[in-house]
């Protein structure tokens, strides 16, 4: 996968003459040699209200998200809205070394202590609950089923 480099600025006054006109996001991606989830991602970002896409706007609006992104630390778990009082748990400063499993057993953690950040969770906290627990038929377990080593008896 291509890495993502920025619009030039030149390439967004060409976005904006070209969506004036009336060229769909499809159609500017192929003008611009760029992919159209890109292009898509710029227009829907950078309009205000019913405003049309604006290369200077697009600009001012990309910087000032720059800044809140560093003035907020670089992003990354320092945004997560609810983290304890305590802040990030010890470790959370690791980078890149901070994996999915982790942040999943401290959200855990904080759940069994009382905190409410799990609440946020895409599966809000719900576990599925396995097939054969559930009392359903899974995989290989068909209830009824008639093993086909035996055969039907009085067919042939």
């Amino acid at each position: 996968m291509a890495k993502y480099r920025r619009l030039s600025a030149e390439e967004q006054v060409k976005m904006e003459t070209l969506a004036e006109e009336g060229h769909s996001g499809k159609s500017i991606a192929r003008i611009l040699g760029r992919s159209q989830s890109t292009i898509s991602r710029e227009l829907g970002r950078n309009r205000e209200g019913d405003q049309p896409y604006g290369a200077t706007r697009a600009e001012a609006l990309a910087t000032g998200r720059r800044r809140a992104a560093a003035q907020a630390g670089g992003g990354g778990l320092g945004v997560l809205r609810g983290a304890p009082e305590g802040g990030l748990p010890p470790g959370a400063d690791r980078g890149p070394g901070v994996s999915a499993t982790w942040i999943y057993k401290w959200l855990r953690e904080g759940r069994a202590s009382g905190g409410e950040l799990y609440l946020h969770l895409r599966r809000q906290g719900k576990r599925r609950m396995a097939k054969a627990a559930a009392g359903e038929a899974g995989a290989g377990l068909i209830p009824g089923r008639t093993d086909i080593g035996k055969g039907i008896t009085g067919r042939c």
